[in-house]
């Protein structure tokens, strides 16, 4: 058995891909009036509004996801939520706990919590 280690190049790879596969889920989802990231590794981050106003933030540091939506930006600043929510998070190859979250997992974690977020409102 041998242990395979990805090149330089093919981790760029990956990467790209992943930062690709997030922005098409996000574009695709048809929540946001416009967004910023998922960007940044320690923590990354993910800024947006949505087209019904609120204003969004998620980030993946240390073993934790979390995302606040507030009203606007200085509700957000302000601690003033409408929702919150929050997980553990480890990754098999963050052997620091640092929070290194891929961007198509933020992605998939922040359209997963929107959509909660929709639900509820709509209840």
């Amino acid at each position: 058995m041998t242990n395979s280690v990805l090149s330089e190049s093919e981790l760029e790879q990956e990467e790209a891909a992943s930062r690709a596969s997030a922005q098409t889920a996000l574009q695709n989802s048809g929540y946001f009036r416009r967004w910023q990231g998922p960007f940044g590794a320690v923590p990354v981050q993910f800024l947006a509004e949505l087209k019904t106003g609120e204003f969004v933030y998620f980030r993946a540091r240390g073993q934790k996801l979390s995302m606040q939506i507030a009203a606007t930006a200085a509700d957000w600043q302000e601690s003033r939520y409408l929702a919150s929510f929050e997980e553990p998070y480890r990754q098999a190859l963050d052997t620091l706990g640092a929070g290194l979250c891929p961007p198509d997992r933020c992605a998939t974690q922040i359209l997963a919590w929107l959509k909660l977020y929709h639900e509820a409102r709509l209840a």
